[in-house]
């Protein structure tokens, strides 16, 4: 899973609203999502700079109100975030550590309770978190998704092309885009959708809502037919 220390994923437009869980609004989240270097950059830098304070959360989370546009409840989980990290990571972490023995620290010790803090979900359970996700409530939909054959924007660039086009199958069975010639073209579908099993495939010949050897099986049968 994609997290807001590891990774950041911009789509061509961020979509969060409604979804906030936790102490970080929607358009926290809308923010973290478009600014995510500039505000982990902030953390780190309040961290050193509170780094001996005798309220270090307190001290980050002011800290990062003053150098954010973060509301005071979102910037408290940066707090918690921060403090988690010096009570278990701090010799993980630059200048002690590195970078990767800092990222394998914190996905072990806060990442959690930090992601319970902000609301960072996975609702739509696709692997993507929500301030990474352009549509959460679909689990076709995030960056850089293959194509669905649904006519939606999958990988949310803004355009539909390619294999987020609908295909629409031809009067013949295999006759998978429509063309109405059992080619290659057909058998790459085909090959797509194997192992699908939700009941709605796309390469689902038989109509027995899977696409599996009994599909090839009528389709190499058919291969190379002309439909008109």
């Amino acid at each position: 899973m994609k997290n807001l220390l590891i990774l950041a994923s911009l789509c061509f437009g961020i979509f969060t609203a409604g979804f906030s869980q936790g102490n970080c609004t929607d358009e926290d989240l809308d923010y973290l999502g478009n600014n995510l270097d500039a505000v982990i950059q902030t953390a780190q830098d309040c961290g050193l700079d509170c780094l001996f304070d005798s309220d270090l959360n307190g001290c980050v989370t002011s800290c990062i109100i003053e150098n954010s546009e973060l509301t005071p409840s979102c910037s408290a989980c940066f707090g918690e975030q921060v403090s988690c990290l010096v009570d278990n990571c701090l010799t993980q972490c630059p200048p002690f550590g590195t970078e990767a023995s800092c990222q394998v620290c914190l996905v072990e010790f806060c990442i959690d309770d930090f992601n319970v803090c902000a609301g960072i979900v996975d609702n739509d359970l696709d692997g993507v978190e929500n301030i990474f996700d352009c549509d959460d409530t679909n689990s076709s939909i995030y960056p850089d998704a293959p194509g669905t054959f649904e006519g939606i924007d999958n990988n949310y660039d803004g355009n539909i092309t390619g294999d987020e086009l609908i295909i629409e199958a031809g009067p013949c069975e295999g006759d998978l885009d429509g063309d109405l010639t059992i080619s290659v073209f057909d058998l790459g579908i085909l090959l797509g959708d194997f192992g699908c099993s939700n009941g709605n495939c796309l390469a689902d010949i038989t109509g027995d809502g899977f696409t599996n050897i009994n599909d090839i099986s009528i389709f190499l049968a058919a291969f190379g037919a002309d439909c008109e």
